[in-house]
Order: structure tokens, then C-alpha cells, then sequence
């Protein structure tokens, strides 16, 4: 009898002694979860920093830099006048010559038309880019007719045109009615950049 007693209170003791261990593994488990969840996440690594350089270098090779808008070279044409003369309807001829190593970047057109007799029905410039030369027409808005009886019509449009090193741009306009002289004068104003810069970025 007093065996039995022995063995039973061995058996409670090791019982006891699991039921503590367990407890204390699972609070430790529970700290450490605790722990993972209130931890604030890692600071994020330094942003990175581009600044400007002279020099831009890809895959160990230096690259040329320049400013483009302190290429450009202020350019601008006014009042050139073209004729239709009596028993024509049609007038055109040069406008500007586009200097060699340089390309002409047209940005704002104007024009003023004196008819005596009918209008100004069709107007605009020609340039040539690439090798291909192309015909952009403008907007002419009526203005009213004069105390000499002469139709007054204008343009003034924003554009975004381009004439390549050497090429002409030329100007151009119809009117429906042959009699007597109509007149339009054009101007326009742009910049040109030099060719060369970008021919050696190529290289």
C-alpha cells in the first residue's frame, strides 16, 4: 500500500512537471509573436540621389551632354510679301534659306492679305525633312474690308514645323479672283539648332 503511494505521487509529480513546462514554452512563444508583430518594420534603405553630371556613362562609356535649350539660336522672318498679279491666281516663292549644319524649328506663323477683289482662299508654307518636302496650310480668318475697298485677312497660328540644313521654306497662297494684285505678307518666328551635336551623339 504504501508503494502505491509512492508510485502515485511520482506519477502526479511528473505530470506537474510537463503541465509547467508547457506553460512556460508557450508564454515564451507567445512573447516572442508578441514581439514579431509590435517590432516596427525595418527603415528603408536610403533613396538614391540623381544629380547632373557633365558626363553620362553607359556601360563604361561616356555619352555627350549638352543643354538643349541653350542650343537654340532665336530665328525670325517678317513681312516678306508675295504677289498674285493681275490675271493669276496663284503667288509662291522663297521665304527663308535654312543656314548649312543647321535645322530650322518653325513655332508660331503670321500673315496679312490685301485683296482688292475676292480672297485669299488657300495659304502656307513649304518645308523639306528627310529628304521629303510637305505643304501645311493655315488658317485665314477674314478681317473685314477696308475704306479702299481692299479685303483685309490674316493668320496667326502656332505650328511646330522643321526645314533641314540647305533646304528652302517656302510660301504660297490662291485667291478665287484674277483682277488687279493681291498681296500676302508672311513672317514667322522659330530657332535654329545646330546639326553637328547631334550628329556626334551618334557616333
Amino acid at each position: 500500500m504504501y508503494q502505491f503511494k509512492n508510485y502515485a505521487l511520482a506519477a502526479i509529480g511528473v505530470v506537474a512537471l510537463a503541465l509547467a513546462i508547457t506553460l512556460v514554452n508557450t508564454k515564451r512563444a507567445g512573447a516572442q509573436q508578441t514581439e514579431a508583430i509590435a517590432r516596427p518594420p525595418a527603415k528603408p534603405a536610403s533613396p538614391v540621389e540623381v544629380v547632373n553630371s557633365p558626363t553620362v556613362y553607359l556601360a563604361g562609356t561616356p555619352l555627350p551632354v549638352f543643354d538643349a535649350d541653350n542650343a537654340r539660336q532665336p530665328f525670325q522672318i517678317d513681312q516678306v510679301g508675295f504677289a498674285s498679279i493681275n490675271g493669276q491666281i496663284h503667288a509662291s516663292g522663297v521665304l527663308a534659306h535654312v543656314p548649312d549644319n543647321k535645322r530650322l524649328v518653325i513655332e508660331q506663323i503670321t500673315a496679312i492679305g490685301l485683296s482688292p477683289n475676292g480672297r485669299i482662299v488657300n495659304a502656307g508654307l513649304e518645308t523639306t525633312t528627310g529628304g521629303v518636302t510637305a505643304h501645311h496650310d493655315l488658317l485665314i480668318v477674314d478681317q473685314g474690308v477696308s475704306a479702299s475697298a481692299y479685303l483685309y485677312q490674316n493668320v496667326s497660328q502656332q505650328v511646330k514645323l522643321y526645314a533641314d540644313p540647305g533646304t528652302n521654306v517656302r510660301a504660297y497662297f490662291e485667291r478665287n479672283d484674277n483682277r488687279n494684285s493681291a498681296t500676302l505678307y508672311f513672317g514667322f518666328s522659330g530657332y535654329l539648332i545646330d546639326v553637328a551635336q547631334f550628329q556626334d551623339m551618334g557616333r
